[in-house]
């Protein structure tokens, strides 16, 4: 019986050692993303009153205090993607959309 055991464990134990070590796992793996599913140009596509409604739910949804867009508009000199969004109070916010959907929001206050 010992016998046995200590060549199952052998066994295992060659069979752990000549195995390849798993890859490391990435945290940010890469997403392909169709067209048809590409949430930043579906925004680019959209009118304005549109895309403000986009706005206004990316600003609010970072914590700001925003009750409504009155402007938006491209700013491709930040970055793709890019859209500068202006407040009924005044304050700008820069709202990138990624084609995941997600929206990382800047607001400047003056």
């Amino acid at each position: 019986m010992k016998s046995l055991i200590a060549l199952a464990a052998t066994g295992l134990l060659l069979t752990a050692c000549s195995s390849e070590p798993a890859a490391p796992e990435n945290t940010q793996q890469q997403q392909t993303i169709a067209p048809e599913n590409n949430v930043a140009m579906k925004v680019a596509a959209m009118s304005e009153q549109e895309r403000n409604v986009v706005m206004i739910r990316a600003i609010r949804d970072a914590g700001s205090d925003c009750q409504g867009v009155v402007k938006s508009e491209a700013y491709p000199d930040a970055g793709p993607n890019v859209w500068r969004a202006q407040c009924q109070s005044g304050e700008w916010h820069m709202v990138q959309i990624q084609p995941d959907g997600t929206a990382n929001v800047t607001s400047r206050r003056d």
